[in-house]
């Protein structure tokens, strides 16, 4: 069997908490920071990057991905794999 890990949302949130309690601690004032003008191009910046590549793929998806994609999952997926995937949970119960 499996050893279940303790992760998760918890562990994410005690992470985040630790690290305001370490910028408060070396005196990062979070306002200041988000709020600069450095900051905000950079957000910016990125915001422009992901809007680009988001672009690139859904033309890529669009042109050349969508039907292969689609043969593979109607005709494979569904048609060879689905079947014995799907038998297999059912004589594990």
């Amino acid at each position: 069997m499996r050893k279940k890990t303790s992760s998760g949302f918890i562990q994410l949130v005690v992470i985040v908490v630790v690290v305001i309690i370490l910028l408060a601690y070396f005196q990062v004032n979070l306002r200041e920071l988000w709020g600069s003008e450095t900051t905000q191009n950079n957000l910016d910046f990125l915001k422009t990057i992901g809007e680009k590549v988001w672009a690139g793929l859904v033309y890529l998806w669009t042109n050349f991905i969508r039907e292969p994609a689609t043969w593979i999952w109607e005709n494979w997926i569904l048609g060879w794999a689905w079947p014995l995937v799907s038998g297999w949970f059912a004589s594990q119960t």
